[in-house]
């Protein structure tokens, strides 16, 4: 659990996604509901390799979707670490729904960072990623 001492963990991830999503697109939506945009990595991208961009784009949808009902169900009354208890299904599907498309999105920016010349990153696993069957043995 990433907040554990104050129950946030579930904005936490919200917001990262949101803001990873935010600097690939080159937009931010203030709280006021006005929309900065500016120059993109999306642009980039395309110009390099159209499909993967695209396929990016995508993913980030994704991974925020997730994100999203994530939040909502622990804004509605199921915190985080009650998601992660063993024997919670319905938190353990939106966990891992999250981590899927996480995971799924890594590979495409990994992808783009080739489209644009880049050298490959190396992105940190963890024991529940690597082998999430044996995180409960």
């Amino acid at each position: 659990e990433h907040d554990c001492f104050s129950d946030n963990t579930h904005n936490s991830f919200y917001y990262d996604g949101l803001g990873i999503q935010n600097v690939y697109l080159g937009h931010y939506t203030r709280t006021d509901g006005t929309v900065i945009t500016g120059p993109a990595l999306s642009d980039l991208v395309a110009a390099a390799d159209p499909a993967v961009d695209a396929q990016l784009k995508s993913e980030l949808a994704a991974t925020m979707a997730a994100l999203t009902a994530l939040k909502a169900r622990a804004d509605t009354g199921m915190a985080y670490d009650q998601m992660i208890a063993p024997g919670n299904a319905e938190g353990g599907a939106l966990i891992m729904g999250t981590v899927d498309a996480l995971v799924t999105q890594t590979a495409s920016i990994q992808r783009a960072m080739g489209a644009l010349g880049l050298a490959a990153a190396g992105f940190e696993g963890s024991d529940s990623l690597d082998n999430p069957t044996a995180v409960f043995q």
